[in-house]
């Protein structure tokens, strides 16, 4: 069952605004992954100078893991808006 607001925009103004929140999550989401590989090869590389003991970055790579797949959900998921109307003809033409 959707909301109002999960329902598609009323005009142009409306839909290029959510079109343009959608992009700006994606970008988000994108920028979120690299400052999840910087930080796991920051937090490795500690671990493996300190003595390679037991492999605590896990919790914090998996953390921010769970942290990415929320964002994933966010932006690409069924929430994520309606999609735009190009999006809509390519997948009628995949069910062709």
């Amino acid at each position: 069952m959707s909301t109002p607001e999960e329902q598609a925009p009323a005009n142009d103004a409306d839909r290029r605004k959510a079109a343009e929140k959608r992009i700006a999550s994606q970008r988000a989401f994108v920028r979120y992954l690299g400052t999840w590989a910087i930080v796991s090869i920051i937090l490795i590389g500690i671990w493996a100078l300190s003595g390679r003991g037991y492999f605590w970055p896990i919790w914090a790579i998996g953390g921010m893991g769970i942290a990415a797949l929320f964002m994933a959900l966010g932006s690409y998921g069924p929430s994520a808006g309606p999609p735009s109307e190009e999006r809509i003809q390519a997948e009628m033409k995949k069910m062709q």
